[in-house]
């Protein structure tokens, strides 16, 4: 039996394919994993290429997607991360049909808030989403805010997850190009978000 976990945003830049990889990366202490990437700029297949180049391969595979394949050749067990694209409508339907859980990584700003507020509207209760922020300033009142206003958008099928992912240089400079070796927190993301698919299917 599989899990699909569908890292969505209808905005590009906001930390998809990072979090598709990170949160990979992490999964694979709990099984073996399989990254969809169904963005036609490829990034996540990009980034395996490279990190093979390098000498690091990712410890799994990235695989191409499309809407059909999302919805009808998914592997059967293990766990699937699907990164989608930014706006393409007919492969965010599919992506969210097959999730047991949608992921949705948002950046704190006002603006950037309000898109993820667009995908909730998207997904409109159809399946379990989690929102969480990515690239966080800590110390500033924006990132205070964010958390407030991702709590208060929680709902039975809605979670604000407690983990966020600080905004980091070393981070940044493995994105595309290296396997990680930190999670840089993506490890706790990871258990929080195999809590909630844990409790859904039991519950």
């Amino acid at each position: 039996m599989s899990t699909v976990i569908t890292v969505l945003n209808p905005k590009g830049g906001v930390s998809k394919t990072v979090t598709s990889i990170f949160l990979a990366t992490a999964l694979t202490d709990h099984g073996t994993v399989t990254v969809v990437d169904a963005d036609p700029q490829a990034s996540a297949t990009e980034w395996a290429f490279n990190a093979e180049d390098a000498g690091q391969p990712l410890p799994f595979s990235v695989v191409p997607g499309s809407a059909a394949t999302i919805r009808r050749a998914l592997p059967h067990d293990g766990f699937i991360v699907i990164d989608t694209p930014p706006g393409v409508a007919e492969v965010l339907d599919a992506a969210t049909e097959v999730a047991d859980i949608v992921v949705i990584p948002t950046m704190q700003s006002s603006l950037e808030l309000t898109r993820a507020w667009s995908a909730l509207d998207a997904i409109d209760g159809t399946t379990v989403a989690a929102l969480f922020l990515a690239r966080a300033e800590t110390g500033s009142t924006t990132f205070r805010l964010a958390r407030s206003a991702l709590q208060e958008a929680t709902s039975e099928s809605v979670y604000a997850l407690e983990t966020f992912i600080p905004k980091r240089e070393a981070l940044r400079q493995v994105v595309g190009i290296a396997r990680p070796t930190e999670l840089h927190g993506y490890d706790k993301l990871a258990d929080e978000i195999l809590g909630i698919v844990e409790r859904q299917q039991h519950g």
